[in-house]
């Protein structure tokens, strides 16, 4: 601050701001060009940054010429409202200010920049101005998208309105109409709650508002808008955060052969497809440990997506008599059977249990920390070059280590469903109902919250959920302060796979949904745990039908399979996230280096490792081409998924032809394909169907999330429908009501979740994600398995 100059303007007006908009910080500088271009903005004046000390009158008289109040006092961030962050619920909006409270109103905002919530956004808020405003009466106000947010398509604009202020669809209060304006034509309502509340000729007015701001700032724009005395005033204009590319078309090229969709690690983006590569290496490792004989998996990008292929040695499987005859002759078949012997009849699985314990995890856990760089702006070009190449290699050994661990514990499990069908006459699923809540590790970072409110909860008394961290510094300082560590804790942790998802850390937002959730519960005088653990019913079913030693060696079985279960998202946390998030952190420096050639930090994961030294040389001319039509190719393959598979699939091999050992371990396998199948059933008017999970049918409305950085949307109560989650996603999933997946099966990860929390869940119910939308009123019937709208939101 002492560089500024002390004739800098202290407090300016918007209608005639200061020339540097550094001053402004990025909300009311946007309104300042808003306001000089034109349009209708609220009369207000700036506190600027330069204002490191500022008297109550000179306050008082700034805001006396705007006129009789009350005020709308909003924090304004030099570094808000860019392209890579909004910054979003983390600096202070005071709204219905009377005069007399301006002053404090102010103070406020200027200390929040100092909240530690700013410190766990990625970065300092930087300095920060406060804008005072006269607050618009409105009859209605909401938000408007000049491109869709979801998707990146462009020439679209997306409105949300509500009565009143603007503030109550923000908080989620209430419940939006919803318009859609393609280009130049009609608009279109496509929901209402209740009451109307644009007619056609407003939306069209906030649509034109919304692509005025577009041309003006020379990007996709969020705006705030209201209506006043039948006025429409501009009330916020910000970029897009995270907005999709344009989409751009990839051509199809199938490679010979038999593929299969993988939908579990989504569409990659160039650094996730490295990321990637060493898994289908590892894998083909792993099966051949288990006896399967299978010479490698191969991958393929296919229309953006990714595809895989089990190559055999020899080719297609033989006749079952020649499968015998080979069973018993060839090496590499016999060498399989003793595997297999070993891996069930001898339970040879159970090594991987201290292999995790002694070995895996403590190797994992250091050679993150010692990579680790708390401020990696410190590091020169080559270092910062040398710790991405590190991080990378330490995501493939960590693949490795999860691709080890991943199948011999899942055959504790099938060695439990054997026993479930050959010994109970049960469906093999019905494990799952011995199994119950087993994985802790799923649930640990939401326990944590929960300890967390049961420890400090008091310091909020009986008031309302925080809806900013200021607001939660200031009520509950103590538990404002352990729930910023717990978020600090998990900045490695990304809440998807692919290293161009967020972390957790980046996300304070989600932070504040699960607290939000915590509390919520607790008020509703829910415990701590979801419901009784619900394997008890199938076990006692069980001890009636077996003879006494069979139910003790089920309840033996029972044991390896649920500490094994277990295993395979706890071991997941250390192999998988925390390595991605060590690779995505350093190359979120990279981005930062790279400034405008990528356009936001976040753009960097769109190059491949091999061209970020160049990159950073200023060697690739065509750079922000390149990154800019990437990341519209991964739009595309977004909107146009292919089909599950390419080519004709193999013939199903005859088990009986193998010896006994090698016949279960094909059955196991077999098993687990089928219950991860992914459904392609075409879409109908009838009730969706999956796999179920609980016993309890529930109804609520829906939250469909697209995506694991829309997870901070998420209320307590609601029905959470997706694509497909993985373990990280289960820090927002202790209070909904019910999941619905259109992927998965009762293998898959939200299934584990599920279990966990004792939430119901229908999985791959095909086509819930199109069918439904945020808002539509849901009855989801886990015995059944089916999912029915009925309502629409």
């Amino acid at each position: 601050m002492s560089m500024i100059p002390a004739t800098t303007p202290r407090i300016v007006d918007l209608a005639h701001p200061a020339p540097r908009a550094e001053l402004l910080g990025g909300k009311a500088a946007a309104l300042a060009r808003a306001f000089a271009a034109g349009h209708r903005v609220p009369p207000g004046v700036v506190v600027t940054t330069a204002a490191t000390s500022l008297t109550a009158e000179e306050l008082d008289a700034a805001v006396e010429a705007l006129g009789e109040g009350p005020y709308a006092v909003r924090s304004s961030a030099v570094s808000e409202d860019s392209s890579s962050r909004s910054f979003a619920g983390q600096l202070e909006t005071l709204l219905r200010v009377p005069r007399g409270e301006v002053v404090d109103a102010v103070a406020r905002c200027r200390s929040s920049a100092n909240a530690l919530r700013a410190l766990c956004y990625g970065g300092r808020a930087g300095e920060v101005a406060v804008l005072v405003q006269r607050m618009v009466p409105a009859e209605c106000a909401g938000v408007a998208f000049s491109a869709d947010p979801a998707s990146g398509a462009r020439g679209v604009t997306l409105i949300e309105a509500v009565r009143g202020l603007g503030d109550r669809l923000v908080s989620g209060e209430a419940d939006p109409e919803s318009w859609r304006v393609s280009g130049d034509g009609p608009p279109r309502r496509v929901r209402t709650l209740g009451e109307r509340v644009l007619d056609d000729a407003q939306a069209m007015e906030v649509s034109r508002l919304a692509r005025a701001m577009e041309a003006l700032f020379g990007c996709p724009q969020d705006i705030e808008w209201a209506f006043a005395d039948g006025a429409l005033h501009l009330l916020q204009s910000r970029p897009i955060t995270a907005l999709p590319a344009a989409p751009v078309a990839i051509p199809v090229v199938v490679p010979p052969g038999d593929w299969r969709r993988d939908d579990h690690h989504g569409v990659l983006s160039p650094l996730g497809w490295r990321w990637f590569q060493p898994y289908a290496a590892a894998m083909a490792d792993s099966f051949r440990l288990l006896g399967m004989p299978l010479k490698e998996i191969r991958t393929e990008r296919i229309g953006g997506h990714l595809y895989l292929q089990m190559v055999m040695p020899g080719g297609a499987p033989p006749p079952r008599w020649v499968l015998w005859l080979a069973s018993r002759l060839v090496p590499s078949l016999r060498k399989a059977n003793r595997t297999a012997e070993a891996l069930l009849d001898r339970e040879g699985f159970q090594a991987s249990f201290s292999l995790w314990e002694r070995e895996v995890r403590p190797e994992m856990r250091a050679a993150i920390d010692a990579l680790f760089v708390e401020d990696p702006s410190t590091l020169d070009d080559d270092a910062l070059l040398a710790r991405i190449r590190d991080a990378l290699a330490l995501t493939a050994r960590g693949l490795a280590h999860h691709a080890a661990l991943g199948g011999p514990p899942l055959f504790a499990v099938g060695k439990l469903a054997l026993f479930v069908e050959d010994e109970l006459r049960w469906p093999m699923d019905r494990a799952f109902e011995l199994l119950g809540p087993c994985s802790e590790s799923t649930s640990a970072q939401h326990r944590a919250v929960e300890a967390m409110v049961r420890e400090h909860g008091d310091e909020l008394g009986d008031g309302a959920a925080p809806a900013t961290w200021a607001e939660l510094l200031e009520r509950a300082p103590t538990l404002g302060a352990a729930l910023a560590a717990w978020q600090r804790e998990s900045r490695l942790r990304v809440l998807h796979y692919d290293p161009k998802h967020a972390t957790v850390g980046e996300r304070p937002d989600l932070a504040l949904t699960v607290l939000s959730s915590v509390l919520w519960a607790r008020r509703q005088g829910a415990p701590d745990r979801a419901e009784a653990d619900p394997s008890g019913a199938a076990l006692e079913e069980a001890r009636a039908a077996l003879p006494p030693e069979r139910f003790e060696e089920l309840k033996r079985l029972l044991g390896l399979a649920r500490r094994a279960y277990a295993l395979r998202d706890e071991n997941g946390v250390e192999t998988v996230s925390r390595p991605s998030g060590l690779l995505r952190w350093f190359v979120l420096e990279l981005g930062r280096r790279l400034g405008s050639a990528v356009g936001s930090p976040e753009h960097a994961v769109y190059l491949d490792p091999d061209e970020h030294g160049p990159a950073l040389r200023g060697e690739i001319p065509d750079l922000a081409e390149r990154v800019e039509r990437r990341r519209g190719e991964e739009s595309w393959a977004m909107r146009n998924r292919g089909p599950a598979s390419y080519g004709a699939a193999p013939p199903e091999m005859d088990l009986s032809a193998f010896p006994g050992p090698l016949s279960r371990v094909f059955r196991v396998l077999t098993w687990m394909e089928r219950a991860e199948a992914v459904r392609e059933e075409p879409v109908s008017d009838a009730p969706l169907a999956g796999s179920g999970i609980g016993a309890r049918v529930v109804t609520g409305r829906a939250r469909v999330i697209d995506r694991p950085e829309g997870l901070a949307s998420l209320r307590p109560g609601e029905v959470l429908v997706c694509r497909i989650t993985s373990p990280e996603w289960s820090i927002a999933h202790g209070r909904v009501a019910a999941i619905v997946t259109d992927e998965g099966g009762t293998l898959s990860h939200p299934a584990i979740i599920a279990r966990e929390y004792g939430v119901p869940a229908v999985i791959g119910a095909t086509g819930a994600t199109r069918r439904i939308q945020t808002g539509d009123r849901l009855r989801v019937d886990p015995v059944a398995g089916t999912v029915r709208v009925m309502s629409a939101g």
